[in-house]
C-alpha cells in the first residue's frame, strides 16, 4: 500500500487531530478505490471518485469538502502532479 500524506507533515502544519485523521482515511479510499499509484492518477480518476462518494455513497457536503482538500493537500502541493489546482 502507497502512502500518499505523511502523519508528520500534516501534524507538522497544525492540522487538527480529526482533520489528520479525515486526510489519511480519503487519500488511502481514494487510492483503493482508483487501484493506481500515485504518479498515474488523472483529472477524471478524482472526478469519477468526488462522483462516487456524492451519489453512491450519499455522501453530505461537509465530507466531499473534506474528501476534496485532503486530495487537494497530497495532489495539489505535494506531488508534482498538475491535479486540482
Amino acid at each position: 500500500m502507497v502512502e500518499v500524506i505523511s502523519p508528520r507533515e500534516l501534524i507538522s502544519r497544525k492540522y487538527s487531530r480529526m482533520t489528520v485523521k479525515g486526510y489519511l482515511y480519503y487519500n488511502k479510499d481514494f487510492i483503493r478505490f482508483t487501484g493506481k499509484t500515485p504518479p498515474e492518477i488523472n483529472d477524471n480518476d478524482i472526478k469519477n471518485y468526488l462522483y462516487y462518494l456524492a451519489e453512491k455513497k450519499q455522501s453530505a457536503t461537509s465530507t466531499l469538502n473534506q474528501a476534496i482538500n485532503a486530495l487537494k493537500f497530497y495532489y495539489g502541493k505535494n506531488c508534482s502532479c498538475p491535479i486540482i489546482r
